[in-house]
């Protein structure tokens, strides 16, 4: 009864126009008891058509929003301001179709305006912003449909009513967002909420930019409302970034607006200023993360009102930066309240970043130094201490960027700090390091900075805790010292060089002294202890002394390091001869007082005594020691400038061993043979034997192969370790662990396959060759590990295969062919023919173990390495019978069991590709083809879906049936005539075994489906005629065609007739669509002349054609679907050969929309051009003319898609790449169809792919087929060019440069090919280089909006403004105003009577339109909003320097007269007289 009564109810008060307005205003809601309330009429209302309301829209609206204001003070839930109801009927009202939408700007709009005309004086009338405020103080964002209704209904009424809206109202719904954000949930921000919050925001600054009172609304900002908008802006930072902005820069206007920046510089020093208070506030809230961000703004803003805040003249540049840096001081005090945490570091980062990018230090000024110099002792402080190193080292990096003399007095103590660095800031401080290293470069002061560098070698960590840190740090890092290298061989003078020699020779000399005086403190007699007295403590222990810590060594390891880049690098060329005389001294006095001494005490003790084999009495400093000082003599002994090698008698500076220690090099066998030696220690003794092994006689080693011997004993021992590991390169990590004596079998490993392998492979004895060979085969069966890994056996191995000179070692060669013959002597003498009747007989009756195969296959794996030349045609012969023995093995391993019970060697498909992989590469490179054609029972085993694997990998697939091409092709070539030979037993046998069934299991469809079509394959393409083939073949091929076509048809014809289509039924049903290609291929080879056979072409298309457009399959994209469609086109193209003249139209058209639509499905797939590009070479002429005729009517046509307008294209580049014989007329009508149909389409200007395809087409035309085009193609061309180059008020998100390279490279082809053409054009051709010189422009930063629009509009659509074009492309440009001024000679079709034509150039007819061209560069360097940047600039002087030539002085007369400006004649003026500089005269 209710409901009855209700929709009476409503009939009556929608009876008339009068009871309507009269329930709308009745007192109660509802207006009739038990009746529909106040807004169901109201909705009913609206929707009823039959209703007339005058101004309906308008009433209801009025009522609504009357409703809303009135009852904004209700209860939550009978506030009809949080009822969707209201907001979603208004929005039905007011809002702007789908398909107009509203400007983001608040200008309103004139479409809405003429639509709802009565919308502004009814907004006057009823204010919105008390209603928004209170929305916003209770807005439920979890409610979608709510805000969406909201939202809409806002973007069209607050725009309008913000003009009259009270400014006191705006700012209170400003502050209800504030507070709204601080306290919103994150997951409920969507896009509906942040654009409600983002139009209170731009209100607000709309209305707060003409609002009298800001000084009040900043002091309630800060004062109530900060804290809110802090909070607010650290939600949204990673909520909504959008949304964060809006926010941000409201609220850095209300701190720093001209009155607020006007009062704070007017305020004496005794006043308050107005950021004192912001300050306050800000060190209340704890949050230091705005202060970098206050920081920019408020630079900002002192720039945008600079005029108005500062006195004219030029220190208001310097007033602006004073102000700044206070701004900055400020800040940093803040933060020192913080404390030291991490945060604080990272803002105090920031700010300094801010310091530098906003360009306010001035290094002159006292205040700016102050406040910057404060962080310096900070940062020093906190490496210190260990705190934040990598923002401390990043604001030190800063530092020295602005000005080094602030951190030139604590140079001495960073580099003592930056020595013990952690790994986190090894980035950072190498950036520090390559900061100071380059001003001392600059100030040519590096003799100072050696100096700091050589003293800092100073920690107080304990020395074996030190060691391995400092060596890995900065100051050793490699990066670094190769850089110190450089530097001093380029910038260190001959002044310095004596000096800084001087000083490394008195460092190095005073820290031996220490080494050897530290040496005799933990020398075994001094360490025993000593019977004497000693004081007893009260607890009764006697007191001990403390061991000494080996800090000299250490220190000494460390300096050899940093000394060996400053020492190798002197530059020694720019001395005077006396100078050189002083510095060999010098070096003389190094080398007898230091470096020949350090190294003699490595096995000689301090006295001259021998010591022992065993390093279990030498301390773990003094090998460190021994190992440094072993490193910096390899070093110096390879120095290229040869002052370490001089044996002169009076400038003998040599650092070799003399023959006097020849006991020496014996000693350090003896000490390598011991198992105790420190790795590090090991490794360099290694290199210097090997250094001596490489002298021939051999002056300190009586037998290198004794020493060759100890080598290859370490590097055995630990080589290949079975826990994967690696060497970061670090000689410092090469300790006593396992893992270091692991990484120092790695590291010399490297050395003798990098460096040394050479000469072992002609000192080495042939054991020693095979024991490295040996070596190389374990490296390699292992797993491998990628260079990011670090280094290991593996990757240095891999490496040397890389390496060409690896394989012209003979000796060593040969050696790694033996080893490999042994590893794979298994499968020596196997008969194949007895291998494959034990596997059709399921009996394996080979006893080979799991490890053997393993590691014969690791050998066939590393023969693939093998550059084929290397291997001889007897041993290419004897490897790939021995792996198709393997292989064959491999399966009778693993036929006939489970897979639980395969091994790993049997059941890896990887180890039977492998196999496969060498011996197809063996045939096809080799040319070992014949051991393959010799068996038809092996070629029966790889074309066997018995044989092979339960699920074969795609390689494993691939090589198999490439194998089975070579076996085809060497079997046809052989016994193709033969009526019994090997041929016709292949193809009975595909006969017997009906690949084709229906039964069929799926690796049968992979596997012998696909080598029965490639055999097929074989006979099409190599067999010319039926006469070279044996009529029994021709009888059995034709058996098989008819065989295949049996099974095909009917199953082809099921599934065009099916329900739906699947992803199974497209791989299936493909091999058979490419069977059945293929038959038809075969049978038209076979001559055979039935015409009954179905054309089941079309059928198939229209069922994939639906299928890919479904879209509902994973496999849409795959390489499956691509080769079904590959399939379908060449069934297509094949059945078009055999049709009647009747249909053949209607073919065309079928596969003409098949390309169309597949390409569109697979833009990336070359195969589909390439058969539609082969099948076109085959076409007659008539059908040469009809498919060009399809393609002309397709490419003028507006209902496609861009991709398949992007597959048109292509298609019609195709089809004239491929065009036969006698078609030159049609495809230049094709040619000119399509320049036409580009140059009238709109795609081109709007979609970049498009444009690509469209540029590609038109760039092939005139640079393959220039010679076609004819003068009016030349009309629609430049069209096409001018609409790509046309200004856009849209544009890209990353601009297309390769656009701008297409049409620069149609106009040089045009200019060099058809200049004969080109000249009845060259308006148009200006116009375009006008264009093209524009588009190199860039928007001048900081612009307004209006400025940065004005210029954004005349660039082209695929330039973004934020990417504007650089130096390649104006280089580009350059060549081609260049190439206006070269000579070239025409390509056009010239009658036979013609004689040779004369080379010209375009520079005599184009001089009349030089100036234009030249112009435009001289008005975008004049544009105060556009900006040609330095290297585009220079890259643009030859081209613009070819137009100067071209115009000559009455062109540039011309252009000063009526073109430029007085700012354009500045820059003409000086341009011509640096064309003037650089032009030739014709003198000298």
């Amino acid at each position: 009864m209710k409901d009855s009564g209700s929709l009476a109810t409503s009939v009556l008060a929608l009876s008339s126009s009068q009871s309507f307005i009269r329930a709308l205003k009745a007192p109660a809601d509802p207006p009739q008891p038990d009746g529909p309330s106040k807004i169901e009429l109201a909705r009913l209302a609206w929707e009823l058509e039959t209703l007339c309301v005058p101004s309906k829209a308008e009433v209801i609206s009025e009522w609504i929003l009357g409703k809303l204001l009135k009852e904004k003070g209700a209860e939550r839930d009978a506030n009809p301001i949080l009822d969707v109801r209201y907001w979603s009927l208004l929005s039905e009202i007011i809002a702007v179709p789908k398909s107009r939408p509203l400007p983001s700007s608040f200008n309103g709009s004139a479409t809405l305006r003429n639509k709802n005309i009565w919308l502004p004086p009814l907004l006057n009338r009823i204010p919105i912003v008390p209603i928004l405020t209170t929305l916003v103080r209770n807005l439920p964002t979890e409610d979608v449909d709510f805000i969406q209704s909201v939202y809409q209904t806002l973007q069209v009424l607050l725009p309008l009513a913000l003009p009259k809206a009270n400014a006191d109202a705006v700012v209170e719904c400003f502050w209800e967002a504030l507070a709204w954000l601080g306290r919103v949930n994150t997951a409920h921000i969507d896009e509906a909420s942040t654009g409600i919050a983002v139009l209170v925001s731009d209100a607000f600054r709309k209305s707060f930019a003409q609002n009298s009172n800001k000084k009040k609304i900043y002091s309630s900002f800060v004062q109530s409302h900060l804290r809110s908008w802090s909070t607010a802006l650290k939600v949204l930072s990673s909520a909504s970034p959008a949304l964060y902005q809006s926010f941000y820069w409201t609220g850095s206007e209300i701190l720093f607006t001209l009155d607020i920046l006007r009062l704070h510089l007017s305020s004496q020093k005794s006043q308050p200023k107005p950021e004192d208070q912001l300050f306050v506030q800000l060190s209340a809230l704890k949050d230091p993360s705005i202060l970098p961000s206050l920081l920019t703004s408020f630079t900002a803003s002192l720039r945008k009102y600079k005029t108005n805040i500062f006195p004219a003249g030029d220190s208001s540049k310097s007033k602006l930066k004073l102000e700044a840096m206070e701004f900055f001081g400020r800040c940093g005090e803040l933060l020192n309240g913080v404390g030291e945490q991490r945060e604080a570091w990272e803002e105090r980062l920031r700010l300094v970043e801010v310091v530098e990018k906003e360009g306010v230090f001035d290094e002159t000024d006292v205040v700016s130094r102050e406040k910057v110099e404060v962080y310096v002792p900070m940062t020093m402080a906190a490496l210190g201490r260990q705190g934040d190193v990598v923002s401390a080292i990043k604001i030190l990096v800063i530092l020295a960027r602005l000005d080094f003399s602030l951190i030139s007095p604590f140079l001495s103590q960073l580099l003592s700090l930056l020595l013990v660095s952690p790994r986190s800031a090894q980035e950072p401080a190498r950036e520090l390091l390559l900061s100071l290293l380059a001003f001392h470069s600059k100030t040519r002061t590096l003799s100072t900075f050696i100096s700091y560098l050589l003293s800092s070698l100073t920690f107080t960590l304990p020395a074996r805790e030190a060691y391995p840190i400092v060596a890995a740090g900065p100051l050793c890092d490699h990066a670094f010292l190769t850089e110190l290298n450089k530097a001093i061989s380029t910038f260190l003078t001959p002044g310095q060089t004596l000096d800084t020699t001087k000083e490394i020779s008195r460092i190095l000399g005073e820290a031996w002294k220490e080494c050897l005086e530290e040496r005799v403190l933990l020398s075994p007699a001094n360490s025993m202890p000593k019977k004497k007295k000693r004081r007893i403590s009260e607890g009764g222990a006697a007191a001990t002394t403390p061991p000494v810590d080996e800090k000299h060594a250490v220190r000494f390891a460390l300096l050899c390091r940093l000394v060996l880049p400053i020492l190798s690098s002197l530059p020694t060329r720019s001395l005077t001869s006396s100078g050189m005389s002083e510095l060999q001294s010098e070096i003389r006095g190094l080398r007898e007082d230091v470096i020949l001494p350090a190294v003699r005490s490595v096995f000689l003790g301090p006295g001259g005594a021998s010591t022992s084999t065993s390093t279990s009495t030498v301390t773990w400093g003094r090998q460190i020691a021994d190992a440094a000082v072993l490193r910096l003599m390899y070093g110096l002994q390879h120095v290229r400038n040869g002052i370490w090698q001089a044996r002169e008698a009076d400038a003998d500076t040599s650092i070799d061993l003399d023959d006097a220690d020849a006991d020496l090099v014996e000693r350090m066998m003896q000490l390598l043979k011991a198992g105790d030696t420190l790795p590090e220690l090991a490794v360099e003794i290694c290199r210097t034997i090997l250094q001596h092994c490489a002298r021939t006689p051999f002056p300190l080693l009586t037998t290198p192969s004794v020493a060759i011997d100890h080598l290859l004993n370490y590097v055995e021992s630990s080589l290949i370790a079975d826990d994967g590991t690696s060497w970061q390169g670090r000689s410092s990590t090469l300790d006593s662990s396992r893992a270091g004596r692991v990484s120092a079998s790695i590291a010399l490993w490297d050395v003798i396959m990098d460096r040394w392998i050479q000469v072992l492979d002609e000192v080495a004895t042939p054991a020693q060759r095979t024991r490295i060979a040996e070596l190389l085969v374990r490296s390699h069966a292992e797993s491998p590990l990628s260079q990011e890994d670090g280094l290991s056996a593996q990757v240095v191995f891999a490496r040397s295969l890389q390496s060409g000179s690896f394989w012209e070692l003979t000796n060593m060669r040969a050696s790694l062919l033996a080893v490999l013959d042994k590893s794979t002597a298994l499968f020596h003498a196997q008969s194949i023919p007895a291998l494959l009747k034990q596997l059709r007989s399921s009996k394996d009756r080979h006893d080979a173990t799991d490890s053997q195969l393993v590691a014969s296959v690791a050998a066939f794996q590393l023969l693939l390495t093998f550059p084929i030349e290397y291997l001889g045609r007897q041993a290419r012969a004897e490897f790939v019978k021995r792996a198709l023995a393997a292989d064959v093995i491999l399966c009778s391993k693993s036929k006939g069991k489970k897979s639980a019970e395969l091994t790993v060697a049997a059941g890896n498909v990887e180890w039977r590709t492998i196999l496969r992989v060498f011996v197809e590469r063996a045939v096809r490179d080799g040319g070992s083809v014949d051991i393959l054609a010799s068996d038809s029972e092996y070629i029966a085993y790889l074309g066997s879906s018995w044989f092979s694997p339960a699920q074969p990998s795609h390689a494993y697939t691939s090589v198999t049936l490439r194998l089975l091409e070579h076996a085809y092709l060497a079997a046809v070539r052989s016994s193709a005539k033969d009526e019994q030979g090997i041929v016709l037993q292949i193809i009975q046998r595909y006969m017997a075994d009906k690949p084709f069934s229906s039964t069929a299991s799926p690796v049968q469809r992979t596997i012998e489906q696909q080598s029965v079509l490639r055999l097929i394959n074989v006979f099409l393409t190599h067999i010319r005629s039926l006469s070279d083939v044996s009529a029994s073949v021709v009888n059995s091929l034709r058996a098989l065609e008819g065989d295949i076509w049996a099974v095909v048809e009917p199953s082809l014809t099921t599934f065009t007739l099916g329900a739906t289509t699947t992803t199974y039924d497209l791989v299936y049903f493909g091999h058979l669509i490419e069977a059945s290609q293929v038959s038809l291929a075969l049978s038209r080879w076979l001559g055979s002349t039935d015409d009954t056979q179905a054309q089941l072409g079309p059928a198939l298309t229209s069922r994939i054609i639906t299928f890919l457009r479904s879209g509902t399959s994973p496999l849409t994209g795959s390489e499956e679907c691509i080769n079904t469609c590959l399939a379908l086109l060449t069934l297509l193209l094949e059945e078009l050969k055999r049709s009647q003249s009747t249909h053949r139209s209607t073919q065309l058209e079928v596969i003409l929309a098949s390309y169309v639509v597949f390409a569109s499905a697979f833009p990336d797939s070359a195969a589909l051009g390439l058969t539609i590009g082969r099948g076109c070479k085959t076409l007659s002429v008539e059908d040469y003319e009809e498919i060009s005729s399809l393609i002309q009517q397709a490419i003028s046509s507006d209902c496609h898609t861009p991709e398949e307008d992007s597959a048109l294209v292509r298609l019609a580049d195709l089809a004239l790449r491929n065009a036969p014989e006698g078609t030159s007329k049609i495809s230049q009508e094709l040619t000119s169809s399509c320049l036409r149909a580009f140059a009238n389409a709109d795609g081109i200007s709007s979609n970049v792919k498009l444009a690509n395809v469209v540029m590609d087409f038109i760039l092939g035309q005139c640079t393959e087929r220039a010679q076609s085009l004819r003068s009016l193609d030349l009309g629609s061309l430049w069209a096409i060019l001018a609409q790509c180059l046309l200004g856009s008020t849209a544009h890209t998100s990353q601009s297309s440069p390769s656009l701008f390279f297409s049409t620069v490279s149609i106009i040089t082809a045009l200019v060099r090919l058809r200049r004969d053409l080109v000249i009845d054009t060259l308006p148009h051709l200006s116009a375009i280089l006008i264009r093209l010189m524009s588009a190199l422009r860039a928007v001048r930063p900081q612009l307004g909006a209006k400025q940065r629009r004005t210029v954004t509009d005349t660039l082209p659509y695929w330039i973004n403004p934020d990417y504007p074009l650089g130096s390649d492309e104006a280089k580009a440009f350059a060549r081609l105003l260049t190439s206006l001024t070269t000579k070239t000679v025409s390509r056009n079709v010239t009658s036979a009577t013609d004689g040779p034509t004369q080379a010209q150039s375009l520079s005599q007819p184009f001089s009349k339109h030089a100036p234009y061209v030249f112009a435009a560069y001289v008005h975008a360097m004049t544009d105060p909003l556009c900006v040609l940047s330095p290297v585009v600039r220079r890259e643009l002087e030859p081209g613009l320097f070819a137009l100067c030539g071209m115009m000559g002085e009455y062109g540039r007369d011309s252009i000063m007269a009526a073109m430029l400006d007085a700012a354009g004649k500045i820059v003409m003026k000086v341009f011509w007289k640096e064309y003037e500089k650089q032009k030739y005269v014709g003198r000298g």
